[in-house]
């Protein structure tokens, strides 16, 4: 008797395991896939995809950095965005560096973009290469900044200026002065120069802090100083000064305050940016490409109002609609070989398991978000139970989720 108790128990407990679980019959009303070969969208997915971008005024590409099919995916949706009158493209780079890459030729674009990460590329101890422009190191990434200049777009950075690029932004400094000036103050702007590669030098090999040196150096206020004669150079200088006190606050273990500071400025440039360019939200048309974290509905899982809240609450305020996608990865190859992330013991993989586990190595997959929301959050719950808080809250900063099929990784651009 005992033995048939004990079995029963197992059977309920089983159940109640499997009741718990997100089936495929959870969402299966809100899941579409989808193909992308050479550059299009084609399935019952894209028919879904395009018909939601063309309500839009802004459209949210929540990403992971670096990852080809992205890239390729955000290639594949400027010309559909072209057609409803997009024509700003915001981005995760400084606004100095957005300048560069707004004025690069299309038609050399993917040479000149190498020749950039190429020229002002630096190595670490580890064999590392980091570049000037983060972000934009492989040809996909090229590609779809291609494709938005050949339609035109305005193409602009609301982040910090990302310490790598310092040496890029000094250039920037010195070509914007006159002939004479540049003779003038060569030799200044060659010493200023050398100390910033010291200063990045000395963080690699004795881990002290390069943007303290370089707020605290004399030779480069100086050059600031003397390079303030041009008054264009005057906003790039602040912008570099402002993205050192930033990187500082981490150098001092102010990590959230950092990251505070950082999400402020995001919010500070984006204004800037629509403000010069008299953007009006009942007109003009916005795409942005960031980090996933940062194009959050809501509060971020750092419980912070980031510029991806911010785009949402203007669009509702101007009555316009706005489209956050948040994307997520299953399969990835290695070697010649697909990778499965469920097999993994990653505390981040099992966190978004029960969402990642739709993902298809062979096709692309959305799970719409938006009419899942009442079953999550309202009575009686139907889905509550079957969803952790990382997989409630993904289901809130985000109006639908994208999973890549297996993807390789990126084909290198420097």
């Amino acid at each position: 008797m005992k033995r048939y108790l004990l079995f029963f128990t197992y059977l309920l407990s089983f159940s109640a395991i499997a009741q718990d679980t997100l089936q495929f019959k959870d969402i299966e009303p809100y899941h579409y896939t989808f193909q992308l070969n050479n550059g299009e969208l084609t399935g019952e997915g894209a028919d879904f995809l395009k018909k939601e971008l063309s309500k839009q005024y802004i459209v949210m590409l929540g990403e992971y950095h670096s990852q080809k099919s992205i890239s390729k995916f955000t290639s594949a949706i400027i010309p559909i965005l072209e057609k409803e009158n997009f024509n700003h493209f915001a981005l995760e780079v400084g606004p100095n560096t957005g300048k560069i890459l707004n004025n690069l030729n299309p038609e050399t674009l993917m040479q000149d973009l190498k020749s950039l990460n190429k020229r002002y590329q630096v190595k670490d101890n580890d064999g590392d290469l980091y570049n000037a422009i983060p972000f934009f190191e492989s040809l996909e990434d090229a590609g779809f900044l291609q494709k938005a200049k050949h339609f035109n777009w305005n193409v602009f950075g609301v982040d910090q200026e990302f310490y790598d690029s310092y040496v890029m932004l000094f250039d920037m400094l010195f070509e914007n002065f006159s002939k004479s000036q540049k003779k003038k103050n060569k030799s200044l702007f060659l010493k200023a120069k050398d100390s910033l590669s010291s200063y990045y030098q000395r963080e690699l090999l004795n881990d002290e802090s390069y943007t303290t040196l370089l707020l605290k150096s004399k030779t480069i206020k100086e050059f600031f100083e003397m390079s303030k004669v041009q008054q264009k150079n005057i906003p790039i200088i602040e912008s570099i000064i402002k993205s050192a006190e930033i990187y500082k606050l981490n150098d001092v273990g102010k990590w959230s305050e950092n990251y505070q500071m950082r999400i402020s400025y995001m919010k500070q440039m984006l204004k800037k940016e629509l403000d010069a360019k008299a953007y009006n939200f009942n007109k003009d048309k916005l795409l942005i490409k960031m980090g996933r974290l940062h194009l959050s509905k809501g509060t971020s899982p750092y419980s912070l109002n980031e510029i991806g809240n911010t785009l949402h609450e203007l669009a509702e305020y101007h009555n316009v609609s706005a489209l956050g996608i948040g994307f997520e990865t299953r399969f990835y190859i290695k070697d010649d070989k697909v990778i499965d992330e469920l097999d993994s013991d990653n505390t981040g993989v099992k966190n978004f398991r029960e969402f990642k586990k739709f993902g298809d190595k062979n096709n692309w997959v959305i799970i719409d978000f938006r009419p899942m929301r009442k079953q999550i959050f309202w009575y009686p719950y139907p889905l509550k139970k079957k969803l952790n808080p990382y997989l409630q809250k993904l289901a809130v900063n985000y109006d639908i989720l994208i999973i890549p099929p297996a993807y390789s990784p990126p084909t290198p651009n420097h």
